[in-house]
């Protein structure tokens, strides 16, 4: 066998179809079926529109059957031939079927078969006949695929025949094509461009391999018990409008047992969303279930989707840079060979090199090289089969595929890549790539102009264009403001994001990751950096930008310090972003919190250390308000500036401006921060709060004691308290004095001499109840953060105190002590009163019932008609119950009747037998 893919052979001539404008040549591979096991053949049956339907046989090179057509017919869809071997006496049996149309463009289709037994007859007398041609009509609509349902009756009848139409309808034939077992309409408008059946066992490999949901419904010991056929799989491969999906039906029942079913045995299990990108164009498709591969040709280009895992993926890709693929066929779970304009190659799908090519002749009569469409590879034979013009042709692989199957165990060797790199055209590689490179160079270009203006809107919109975003998306060109916006964006709409504008298969991200460099930077000196923490810093607090790249999943401190460059002036070492770094630059950027409220209300995940730093950042929130409107009050006055007659002097002007524009920026920060109102702090609070409670407690506890000092953590257990009190759990159902309750709380909390509380105002607008009324549900999240909270400051930390406070430590635990009873006693009394209400109402509720009851028996015992009979006494010594009289008809009226008679036969006394004995 030769080392290289050697010169095409050919097979057999094919004839040309009789209309040589529209007609076509269909092949298909045959199969084999014996029992419910469906194996390939070597064998080709090839469809020639107007001629005849001939089957060729690959090892022997001959034809092995033929059945002529008439002129006027064209095949609608590839032909689907089975060879079936049956049970002695019975000969083995090739069943070949055909849709045929009487125009090329017709919607109405017939469905025509042709029997024939195959082999040695095994009586001597019976002499082969003639195939037998059978035909039925078939419903309105364009038919796509036939194939056959293998049952395990196939040894003694014909399998049943799926017909496939583009609308999505699905029919099921009797193999003699005698009757319709069932029909399944659909009523979604799509268009089916591939189908197939696949044995469960081949698609547990590969197709349902990660999807053991579908595998537990798709349980087929129930169905094999029952008719022995296991569950048979459609899968369809469905186009609605520009979207693609891959839908896999399960087949139930399809056997003898199941003709003239009412309902459709389809039932759709699993739906797999394509990635597209090629438009609402046709494409050709090959499903291998054993591997879990969807191979997909659309006009020039190659794509292979691996289906194994939960989502799809696109594993390879050809003919998007250099060369068109006219055809391809699978050699294996790694290696394709494709037909290009001029030759043939294969490919390596994991590496995307090229194993070995052959460039194929070019006729003299001709301009252009006929390029050969492959069919199907033969493993066994080591041969690929194409159509070359009106030719059945076969090529020898050789040892072209021997490399992907190998299992190597010391890894590849130097010599399998001499001569396999990509074959590509240089010139027109070069020539893309400098394309590409200036376009991005482009971008980059407009991006760093708008970032040097800082100008907000521009980038917002230059962001939005690339995303296809709203209004934004029609502008071809983005011009920069000339003044700029450097404190928020100039268009406060927010944009509404689509999945497919954050998806991480269809952004861009390595403009994605440019980006978020420009929005952030890392931290000077002089603004303020820290050791350990506050080393980022927010240029742009876009709203709209921070929360795409938050939904993108880039809003993460491994990628935000990817993003940034890797020396910084600032620092003496290599920089990186310490864990709440992004939020306390976040929060910084506005100190309104309005911003950091967005982002927390966003359905991304964030880390445990940046909503730590949320919550750190809005406890010190609180002690900021209170010293920056003493100190702008201070610096606004003469009580610490010096007036005297020396202030021409540089120095004292100096620290005059400093100061004064100290107190003009404290002033506007707090002016921006009452603009917002104290509600967006409360709800930003309160959302920071459902996050953290999500994560487990000792992760919890673990960074609340890495994060967040001792005072803050008392601060955060006083606010809880205020919570508690807020909520009414501290109180039982008849206190009336709330007022003194809640003014000794707020004394407890502004005595802390800790330097992080403030006035009792300043925490009672976080939790204020005109926010949002109590819930029965916050006492779960109080609880569970107020222990995670008091394991923070340790065992340690509760024995030696507060410095500044001696008392105070005492007062608390003794506070949250007494608090826990009581919320746990008003519990308990709670449930005590709701189950006391319960009983009552069931009571209730039986009362009413027993005394409407009574009343109307009363009522009947008054209209009752006492006849002098009623008086006697019957025999045996028992009065007779009343009989009560109603107006009773059906069913209730003779049940009634017979009650009442068998009442009466237990009122008769016993009868006996005495001899008198004289």
């Amino acid at each position: 066998m030769s080392g290289g893919i050697e010169e095409p052979y050919t097979i057999a001539a094919l004839p040309k179809p009789l209309d040589s404008e529209n007609g076509q040549i269909q092949p298909a591979t045959v199969y084999s079926l014996n029992g419910s096991r469906k194996r390939k053949r070597h064998e080709i049956a090839v469809g020639i529109d107007g001629e005849s339907v001939n089957i060729y046989n690959i090892q022997t090179q001959s034809t092995v059957s033929s059945y002529a057509l008439p002129p006027q017919s064209y095949l609608a869809a590839p032909p689907c031939s089975i060879y079936c071997k049956r049970a002695k006496p019975l000969q083995s049996q090739r069943n070949t079927y055909l849709a045929c149309q009487s125009r090329p463009k017709d919607s109405r289709s017939k469905l025509v078969a042709f029997t024939e037994d195959i082999g040695r007859p095994q009586n001597e007398d019976h002499e082969p006949r003639a195939p037998v041609k059978r035909e039925r009509k078939l419903r309105d609509g364009k038919v796509v695929g036939l194939d056959i349902v293998p049952t395990a009756d196939s040894r003694y009848e014909s399998a049943p025949l799926l017909v496939s139409y583009q609308n999505g309808d699905v029919d099921c034939v009797s193999g003699d094509l005698n009757e319709t077992r069932w029909e399944h309409t659909t009523q979604e408008e799509v268009v089916v461009e591939h189908a197939s059946v696949v044995d469960l066992d081949a698609a547990r490999r590969g197709l349902l391999k990660s999807r053991q949901d579908v595998l537990a419904l798709l349980d087929p010991s129930i169905s094999e018990e029952a008719t022995g056929n296991a569950p048979i799989l459609l899968c369809q491969v469905v186009r609605l409008g520009q979207q693609r999906q891959l839908r896999v039906f399960g087949l139930r029942n399809v056997g003898a047992s199941g003709l003239q079913m009412q309902r459709s045995p389809l039932e759709l299990v699993l739906t797999h969303d394509l990635p597209e990108k090629y438009g609402d164009e046709s494409s050709s498709f090959e499903l291998h279930p054993a591997s879990g591969m969807l191979y997909q040709r659309h006009g020039s280009r190659l794509t292979i989707f691996d289906l194994s895992n939960t989502t799809p993926k696109v594993s390879f890709e050809l003919g998007k840079k250099s060369g068109h693929v006219q055809s391809f066929a699978r050699l294996s779970a790694g290696a394709v060979i494709v037909s290009l304009q001029n030759r043939i190659a294969v490919y390596d799908t994991k590496f995307a090199s090229v194993l070995d090519s052959l460039t194929l002749p070019q006729n003299k009569d001709e301009q252009a090289t006929s390029s050969p469409t492959l069919l199907s590879h033969f493993t066994d034979l080591g041969v690929v089969v194409a159509i070359k013009s009106t030719s059945l042709v076969a090529f020898q692989l050789g040892d072209a595929v021997e490399d992907v199957k190998r299992q190597r165990t010391q890894g590849a060797l130097l010599s399998d890549v001499f001569a396999k790199g990509k074959f590509t055209n240089d010139a027109l590689i070069v020539e893309t790539k400098e394309k590409k490179r200036k376009k991005w160079d482009d971008w980059k270009a407009k991006v760093d102009t708008i970032v040097q203006q800082r100008d907000l809107p521009a980038l917002e919109k230059r962001v939005a264009k690339d995303l296809h975003v709203g209004k934004y998306a029609k502008h071809d060109d983005v011009e920069p403001l000339t003044n700029g916006a450097a404190n928020g964006s100039g268009d406060d709409d927010e944009w509404d994001l689509l999945p497919q504008h954050f998806d991480p298969q269809h952004i861009d991200r390595k403009k994605a990751v440019y980006i978020l460099g420009k929005i952030f930077a890392w931290r000077s000196k002089t603004s303020g950096f820290i050791l350990g923490q506050r080393h980022l810093q927010l240029n742009f607090p876009s709203k709209n930008i921070l929360r795409w790249l938050a939904l993108a999943g880039l809003l993460k401190a491994i990628e935000v310090e990817h993003a940034l460059p890797q020396v910084a002036a600032e620092f003496t070492a290599r920089p990186y972003v310490a864990p709440g770094d992004i939020t306390t630059a976040v929060s910084e950027a506005d100190s309104s919190f309005g911003l950091l409220d967005s982002l927390l209300s966003l359905p991304a995940y964030w880390d445990l250390s940046e909503v730590v730093q949320a919550l750190q950042v809005l406890i010190a929130s609180f002690e900021d308000q209170n010293e920056s409107t003493e100190e702008a009050q201070q610096l606004l006055t003469d009580g610490d500036v010096d007036m005297s007659d020396n202030c021409a002097d540089d120095k004292s002007e100096a620290n005059l401006e400093a100061e004064e524009a100290a107190a003009l920026a404290e002033v506007e920060r707090a002016t921006k921060f009452l603009e917002a109102g104290l509600s967006t702090r409360s709800e930003t609070f309160r959302k920071c709060l459902d996050r953290l409670q999500e994560f487990p407690p000792k992760d919890i506890t673990k960074a609340m004691r890495a994060q967040m000092s001792q005072d803050e953590i008392i601060f955060f257990i006083h606010i809880m308290r205020m919570e508690l009190a807020n909520g009414g759990w501290t109180r039982p159902y008849d206190w009336s004095n709330t007022e003194e309750e809640d003014a000794n709380l707020d004394q407890d909390i502004s005595m802390m001499d800790n330097g992080v509380s403030g006035p009792p105002p300043a925490t009672k607008d976080l939790l204020s109840p005109t926010a949002s009324t109590p819930s029965n549900h916050a006492i779960r999240t109080i609880a569970h953060l107020l222990s995670c909270s008091i394991d923070a400051i340790g065992l340690s930390g509760w024995l030696v105190g507060q410095s500044s406070n001696v008392w105070a430590t005492e007062d608390l635990i003794e506070s949250l002590v007494n608090e826990t009873s009581a919320i746990v006693e008003g519990i308990y009394h709670a449930e005590n009163l709701v189950t006391y209400l319960q009983e009552i109402d069931k009571t209730s509720a039986t009362a009413l019932k027993s005394a409407g009851s009574e009343k109307r028996n009363k009522r009947k015992l008054d209209d009752m008609e006492w006849t002098p009979e009623l008086a006697l006494m019957p025999v045996g010594g028992r009065s007779e119950p009343p009989v009560v009289t109603g107006a009773g008809t059906g069913k209730g009226k003779v049940a009634v009747k017979a009650v009442m008679a068998e009442q009466k036969s237990r009122g008769l006394g016993e009868y006996g037998f005495e001899r008198i004995r004289i």
